[in-house]
């Protein structure tokens, strides 16, 4: 006994300790140990699982797990103590108490955790059971259920949820999947005689009508209770399997829904987010259920749920108004077979309370409470479209009568009238409600006909803007916008907008004044960006696209073209430095930059190979995207043209015209649109090379910006915390470093992945097509590029993935580039290469040269004051290297020494296939011959002038920004040598200027221009 006692209180340590969060961080090895030695125990020692289950132990320790990982350890002690209790014989006999009390500790730990992939993984344990096994457990699981049900307090009802899943679970093994209805049994040539004739094994019809109408009672006595203590949505979606398998129509019409239409009446604060977890089940589940029924009181014994749900709309209660939009939406959705019945009445109900009909009393009055019914009419339209086009085309008539609705109260909602609606992916945004009734207005004309009235008002509400544009009232440009950005169908579904609206309601006139009025505002003033004029060209290419014929208006052709020059920032508004920002961070002016370019290069194209008829009426143009050959053979920074410029700031900060909570291919990509400019481009523009130099330049520009901002940001620590509060409370006891711009952030002003993927898809096809790389600058700068937003610091996962990928680019785009030279030349390529290489690793700028001419005494013969400034070149560009462009070089290094490190001549020689192997000999000599030679060049020069650095060069960089350095002077060291004689020099100037006094702002220029000068060394 003694002994036994001893073994007990081991056991509930080794328990306690399991579930301990400490052990979270601990190696997976010593959690292992620990769970294996519980269950031997558990399987070998009876009084251990005595102690579990009656003892009450794992109750206990489901009451200290404080993580998932600790709830998970738990549940998977006490399922194989069930499994063991049932090996023994446990619940064949009389006493069953320890089989109660461990079912019922495991539906415990599962309502406590929430977790729903828990309660999935017990019910697929428990399944492998056998035939005996499982009937015992799902009357125990119905039996804790039933027990816990008819105790008081909200605390033990949670219990049953878990417990009805788990019972559900045991009943479809024991014979078939309960809830089958009678339509998909039908559907596999069964019928209900048959059904039954062919699982004598399992439960009769009439066993299984029985235990699903218990089930239900117990399900409605734990969550429908008297005492009017409702459940949390959390809890209830842990009965999910039960709502999946059990409820059947017959248990739905006749029992739940009564009972929730009662409740809902009497409770609708508590009972409506109730009703949206049930009925968001049934439709996670594909589940048959036809809920029209139970809407409106025209059918006998109706729950009515319809009218006690959409008066809610009108709630006072933000969180009432969130719960009855989204549950219309769920509502639409649950109708039987073919039929959508319940669509008809829930958008018919919404319809009437936007219309006139609905007016008054029982009317949505305000932006505020529209909001809802936009919102659920959106849903219900996205449901639609998701659906086969025989079944959505079905709705024509529906869409129309929507169509007017919208139309007619769109118009009372001005764009300051705000609703706050908790969205599906979010726990609350401010939305506007406008906003939310366009992107409705929008998805229902993909359902309409386009002969309809609806229709018709739609296109009218559109094109009102266009025709009477007014440049304050911003219409044009939310219209507009919005169904860009928000509409389902794509850039089709837009173009064939743009085609009706244009030869429909003639608003090709209006187009032309906005964008020539865009055209005025930016000669007079290119401070702000014309974004209407943008969205206006965007329609035009559009129509163009599609009716090769028309011919654009001279004022949209002059700012398009405009593209093909250098200059054209300056002479066009779709290119200006302001749009060029703007559309860094505006979704709509950043797709409708890159499709106009896209769009207006495939027309030249078609233009150009089609008859002589078209032909003659084409003025011909330069292409937009090239390389200017002169600027580039006399090293400008920017040899290519304004358009190309613009696609590099496109690609670089990629923008997705469709929410993020809808998956679609509708729209075309920043990728999409280079792979178009790239195949309908003249070979002669060497677009591709143009596109890889662009992007470099706008790479290097963008992080070369992000780090002046983290210096300022980081210069003091006031300023750290304005811009970055630092949250105490809860968890967040240490200060963290985050935001785009702190150094853990993947983001250093433009997205890294969308430039890894363009030039991994820009190199592969350099090696067999045409149009690809020819231009050796090019091909190196792609290089650095393909690990841009990478390091030396990259996991392991990450570096094996670049490696590869380098692998495939060497064998592929650079062994082929490199082979098209001969001789001589070859051998300069490569050395090219590596020269670019340790550049932009180890230099500042691109256009340092080492120096190498040293004096006698191995000291340079120029020094460092001598130095000319940084250099620029004619067009104003700065060639500093910024410190994403020396991560990747770097990064890039490690790549290809990892390469050649896999490298073995031996094995190079006998090969056979020696295209496996040229990749890994490429990278080999450029590391051991190229490299070194080009990194120990910069290296040396360096170090001289870091050794020229003093101490009070030192002290002048740290010195805080904003505060005055006096050298030698405020705790300042005394400069020594040759660096008191530049003070003076410096000192006696400002006395000359100043009239012998202390002239501030001489002293603050020349300090910040000597802080950038130490800052590039």
């Amino acid at each position: 006994m003694t002994n036994q006692k001893i073994m007990s209180s081991s056991f509930g340590s080794q328990l306690l300790e399991l579930t301990s969060p400490s052990l979270d961080v601990s190696s997976r090895s010593t959690r292992n140990t620990i769970l294996q030695s519980i269950s031997q125990l558990i399987d070998d020692d009876e009084d251990c699982r005595e102690s579990l289950g009656r003892g009450g132990l794992a109750i206990e320790a489901s009451k200290r797990c404080s993580s998932v990982h600790s709830y998970k350890r738990l549940v998977t002690v006490i399922q194989s103590a069930i499994i063991a209790e049932l090996a023994v014989g446990s619940g064949s006999g009389e006493d069953t108490s320890n089989l109660h009390a461990l079912c019922h500790a495991l539906c415990h730990a599962l309502s406590q955790s929430e977790k729903i992939s828990l309660l999935d993984d017990c019910a697929t344990a428990f399944r492998t059971q056998g035939c005996d096994t499982t009937k015992v457990l799902h009357e125990t699981f119905v039996a804790v259920a039933a027990q816990q049900c008819n105790k008081d307090g909200n605390n033990t009802v949670c219990v049953a949820y878990p417990a009805l899943s788990l019972a559900s679970t045991m009943l479809t093994q024991m014979g078939r999947p309960v809830a089958e209805s009678r339509l998909e049994r039908l559907t596999r040539g069964q019928d209900d005689k048959q059904q039954q004739t062919t699982n004598n094994n399992g439960p009769s019809s009439q066993d299984t009508n029985a235990t699903n109408k218990k089930l239900m009672e117990i399900f409605l006595a734990a969550t429908l209770n008297s005492s009017n203590t409702f459940p949390s949505s959390a809890q209830v979606q842990m009965a999910h399997v039960f709502l999946t398998c059990c409820v059947t129509q017959s248990s739905f019409d006749e029992q739940l829904a009564p009972a929730l239409g009662l409740k809902l009446r009497a409770h609708p604060d508590k009972v409506l987010p109730l009703i949206e977890t049930l009925f968001s089940s049934f439709v996670a589940s594909s589940k048959v259920l036809d809920v029209s029924s139970q809407l409106n009181d025209d059918n006998k014994g109706s729950a009515n749920l319809l009218p006690s749900i959409m008066k809610h709309l009108k709630s006072n209660k933000i969180e009432l108004r969130t719960c009855a939009w989204k549950t219309l939406i769920v509502l639409a959705q649950l109708s039987s077979g073919g039929s959508l019945s319940s669509v008809e009445l829930v958008t018919r109900a919404l319809c009437d309370a936007l219309s006139i009909k609905g007016g008054g009393v029982g009317g949505l009055t305000t932006s505020e409470l529209r909001a809802g019914a936009y919102a659920a009419l959106e849903g219900i339209a996205r449901y639609l479209v998701s659906l086969d086009s025989d079944t959505s085309s079905l709705y024509g008539d529906l869409a129309s009568d929507v169509l007017l609705a919208l139309a007619a109260s769109l118009p009372k909602d001005k764009n300051s009238a705000t609703a706050t609606i908790t969205t599906a992916s979010s726990s609350g945004t401010d939305l506007i409600a406008k906003e939310v009734g366009m992107s409705a207005l929008t998805s229902w004309m993909q359902l309409s006909k386009r002969t309809s009235g609806g229709y018709d008002k739609a296109l009218g509400y559109l094109a009102e803007p266009i025709v009477k544009y007014n440049v304050k009232d911003g219409e044009f440009r939310f219209r507009i916008g919005s169904s860009l950005i928000v509409g389902i169908g794509g850039e089709a579904f837009l173009e064939s907008i743009v085609i009706d609206l244009i030869e429909k309601k003639n608003i090709q006139k209006g187009l032309e004044t906005i964008v020539e009025a865009a055209v005025k505002k930016h000669a007079s003033s290119d401070v702000m960006p014309q974004v209407d004029g943008i969205l206006a060209v965007f329609l035009l290419v559009l129509y163009k696209s599609a009716q090769l014929k028309f011919t654009l208006p001279a004022s949209a052709s002059k700012a398009i073209a405009a593209g093909s020059t250098v200059k054209g920032h300056e002479s066009s508004f779709l290119y200006s430095p302001s749009l060029l920002a703007a559309a860094r961070s505006d979704t709509s002016l950043n797709y409708a930059l890159h499709r106009i370019i896209a769009l207006h290069t495939k027309t030249a194209c078609k233009l150009s190979e089609g008859d002589e008829a078209a032909k003659s009426n084409v003025k011909a143009e330069p292409p937009l995207v090239r390389i200017i050959e002169k600027r580039l053979t006399e090293g400008h920074g920017h040899p290519y043209s304004a358009a190309t410029r613009a696609l590099a700031v496109c690609a670089a900060n990629p923008h997705n015209p469709l929410p993020s909570n809808v998956n679609s291919n509708s729209y075309s990509s920043i990728r999409a649109s280079i792979k178009t400019i790239v195949t309908y481009s003249p070979i002669s523009t060497k677009a591709t090379d143009a596109i890889l130099f662009a992007v470099f330049m706008e790479v290097n520009e963008l992080s070369m910006k992000n780090e002046d901002a983290q210096a300022c940001v980081n210069e003091s620590r006031s300023a750290r915390e304005q811009f970055d509060p630092i949250d105490e409370s809860g968890f967040n006891k240490l200060p963290a470093t985050r935001g785009k711009l702190s150094k853990t952030a993947p983001h250093r002003g433009y997205d890294p992945t969308s430039i890894r993927q363009l030039v991994k898809y820009l190199l592969s096809i350099s090696g067999s097509n045409s149009s690809g790389i020819t231009n050796e600058d090019t091909m190196w700068r792609a290089l650095v590029l393909s690990h841009s937003g990478t390091t030396m610091r990259s996991n392991r996962r990450q570096r094996v993935g670049l490696v590869g990928h380098m692998l495939d680019v060497i064998g592929d785009a650079v062994i082929p580039f490199v082979e098209k030279k001969s001789g001589e030349e070859e051998t300069k390529t490569v050395d090219g290469l590596a020269r670019f290489i340790a550049l932009c690793a180890a230099s500042s700028r691109l256009d340092y040269q080492p120096r190498k001419d040293k004096g006698d005494n191995g000291e340079d013969d120029k020094k460092e004051e001598d130095q000319p400034p940084l250099k620029k070149k004619s067009d104003g560009v700065t060639l500093n290297i910024s410190p994403s462009i020396h991560e990747a070089a770097t990064s890039l290094i490690q790549t290809l020494g990892g390469i050649a490190g896999s490298f073995d001549e031996s094995e190079f020689e006998e090969d056979e296939d020696e295209g496996n192997m040229k990749a890994y000999a490429f990278a080999s000599k450029l590391c051991t011959e190229k490299l070194p030679s080009h990194l120990v060049e910069h290296l040396a020069d360096f170090l001289n002038v870091v050794e020229s650095l003093t101490e009070e060069d030192v002290a002048l960089f740290m010195s805080a920004q904003g505060v005055l350095f006096q050298p030698g002077g405020g705790g300042a060291a005394e400069k020594p040598g040759s660096a008191k004689p530049v003070a003076e020099k410096k000192k006696g100037k400002k006395a000359k200027g100043g009239g012998g006094g202390f002239n501030a702002f001489e002293d603050e220029e020349w300090e910040r221009q000597v802080k950038k000068d130490l800052a590039k060394k």
